[in-house]
């Protein structure tokens, strides 16, 4: 009996240059003896919805887009008892999540891998009543994923995102806040701040110093800490030009805990983003790791363990 297969695609994700291989892709599925339904993105919030009313009939869902696209599957995948594993072909134009567990960025290397592969548990975040698979974030170059054109995203790629994020870095205002987790509390005026499960975000490789591990039921908290002088300012463009790591020892600099829960409150009300995508406005969050959330297929050979 053919396994089910439920083929998610966001065909306006990254450059959509992923129309060119579907069919290549879908071939590949059937020679594997996948029966394969196709359903294709037509807004915001699609895939959500169409995995949670159909998941419970196939033994396979198949994600190909972005970083939003993976969130959507997440956020429908996490609310069910036994989810269906989930197999990602990256289409965006970071694919943070992807890379973080070493999924190729050619199509039907991807789905090769989804025939071949092997079932990695993840586990992911909870943002209020949100879901994120690998970081909310608010401050410094977190808005930029949506803001940046999409033609400047298109021809340059992660290079677009440290472009905007220079051009951004003078006219960032701190935000005061307080961190409340299992570790203890925390205050300060803050440029960047990060709630992750993630070796990448935004595209900047290897931007923190990291211990993430995305099996491990923590998330890793890092508040970036508001530049004070030239020197300062000069350090973050170091990093986001990748010349520089932030590392967790550098105490003068960032804030940095691991915890299965937080609670981040400000004075005023700070716009947040959630795998790239708008997150709300909020100035009183709850923040939770939900551990062993959704199976996820991955290679073989990959060894999911954090870059240090």
């Amino acid at each position: 009996m053919k396994r089910r297969l439920l083929l998610i695609i966001n065909a306006r994700s990254g450059t959509a240059s992923i129309k060119n291989r579907l069919l290549d892709i879908i071939e590949l599925f059937v020679i594997w003896e996948y029966d394969v339904t196709v359903h294709t993105t037509l807004r915001k919030g699609d895939a959500a919805d169409h995995i949670r009313n159909r998941a419970a009939d196939f033994d396979l869902i198949v994600c190909c887009g972005g970083d939003g696209t993976v969130n959507e599957a997440f956020s429908a995948l996490s609310s069910m008892k036994n989810p269906p594993p989930l197999g990602l072909i990256p289409s965006g134009t970071t694919n943070d999540f992807a890379h973080s567990l070493s999924i190729p960025t050619n199509p039907i290397d991807a789905a090769q891998v989804i025939c071949s592969g092997k079932p990695f548990i993840c586990d992911c975040g909870r943002f209020g009543d949100q879901i994120f698979t690998y970081a909310a974030a608010f401050g410094l170059f977190t808005n930029i994923t949506y803001e940046t054109p999409q033609e400047s995203k298109n021809i340059l790629g992660r290079a677009a995102y440290v472009l905007e994020a220079i051009k951004n870095l003078p006219s960032y205002s701190p935000y005061r806040l307080r961190l409340d987790c299992e570790q203890g509390s925390f205050e300060g005026d803050y440029i960047l701040g990060m709630v992750s499960n993630t070796v990448s975000i935004g595209g900047f490789r290897n931007f923190f110093q990291t211990v993430a591990e995305l099996d491990d039921g923590l998330l890793e908290v890092t508040l970036v800490k508001m530049p004070r002088t030239l020197a300062d300012y000069q350090k973050v463009i170091n990093v986001l030009l990748g010349i520089d790591r932030v590392e967790s020892s550098t105490l003068d600099f960032l804030t940095f805990v691991t915890t299965k829960k937080a609670r981040i409150t400000s004075e005023e009300l700070i716009s947040w983003t959630l795998d790239g995508e708008e997150g709300g406005i909020h100035n009183d969050i709850d923040i939770e790791v939900i551990p062993s959330a959704v199976p996820v297929i991955i290679s073989k050979e990959a060894v999911i363990r954090p870059s240090i």
